[in-house]
């Protein structure tokens, strides 16, 4: 779950917040505001002098353990399914979702009609396929794509969600300086500008990669493929590292099993990049979503 809904997700009118609004059993959603979106959890009301409830229906099983939400019930609607029709909750979820789609359509409305349709010809020009753990992409010929792309992300494309017209996530240990010399202006790289304080973020992601591949690990670039505004589809870096540099176990002695000299290239690539510290992964963050 987010960490907790916004104060958006509070009206005016407040009889949901009284124990006494509630029944031991009643259906209702939990609201979560998240930037654009409104996000709302299935719940059953637990126990209303407690202010608890349980995940899902009642339909569900009763072998769950009740939970207090953030804000008790400051955030919990009644959905009017199968019991009295409550206004206050009706009238709040619907001012709620209302307001949810006009910033819906204002977000979305930064990205042009000709960003819109690269980016749903692009969705629909990637053959999923099922592997262990989710599914990988690879470009069909259909897509309007440089050929070298659509080789060496053949099943490696991963589906990711966000905020922008994101086409694909890729995690692959692919060679993207060397594949930016061989191919001049085929694709334009967009770093960060919060984090680009001295116009160079892009050749300090360089070094900071040769470095680890030039200290005999293997080093890892995972980037982006988005459409702008005027949908130009681009490369976003989004993390330099190694996997031979996570420290995400649950053996504490693990930390002090890392090879002595990687701590010379951690001080090394975290001063280059100065984007931040090195993350338990093995990687260092080159932008700030």
């Amino acid at each position: 779950m987010p960490a907790g809904p916004s104060d958006s997700a509070r009206s005016t009118t407040e009889a949901w917040e009284s124990g006494d609004h509630w029944n031991i059993g009643d259906r209702a959603v939990w609201v979560a505001q998240t930037g654009h979106r409104l996000i709302e959890f299935e719940v059953t009301i637990a126990s209303p002098d407690n202010g608890t409830v349980l995940s899902g229906s009642l339909s569900g099983g009763n072998e769950r353990e009740p939970f207090e939400l953030p804000g008790r019930f400051g955030n919990v609607r009644h959905t009017g399914s199968e019991q009295r029709y409550c206004l206050p909750c009706a009238r709040s979820l619907h001012e709620l979702r209302t307001q949810t789609r006009r910033w819906t359509d204002l977000h979305w409305g930064g990205w042009s009609p000709r960003a819109h349709r690269k980016h749903a010809l692009l969705q629909a020009s990637i053959e999923w396929q099922r592997v262990i753990g989710g599914f990988r992409g690879t470009f069909t010929r259909a897509a309007d794509v440089p050929d070298w792309l659509r080789q060496v992300t053949a099943g490696a494309l991963i589906r990711s969600y966000s905020d922008s017209l994101r086409v694909a996530r890729i995690e692959e240990p692919i060679d993207w300086p060397t594949m930016f010399t061989d191919h001049p202006g085929d694709l334009r790289i967009v770093v960060d500008k919060s984090l680009d304080t001295d116009g160079d973020l892009w050749s300090r992601i360089t070094k900071a990669y040769n470095a680890i591949g030039d200290s005999g690990i293997a080093a890892h670039l995972t980037v982006d493929l988005e459409v702008t505004a005027d949908g130009e589809l681009v490369l976003n870096p989004y993390a330099v590292g190694s996997a031979e540099l996570d420290t995400t176990t649950d053996d504490p002695e693990y930390y002090l099993q890392l090879d002595p000299r990687h701590a010379a290239l951690i001080d090394h690539v975290t001063a280059t990049l100065s984007t931040g510290p090195l993350q338990p992964a093995g990687f260092w963050p080159v932008t700030s979503q």
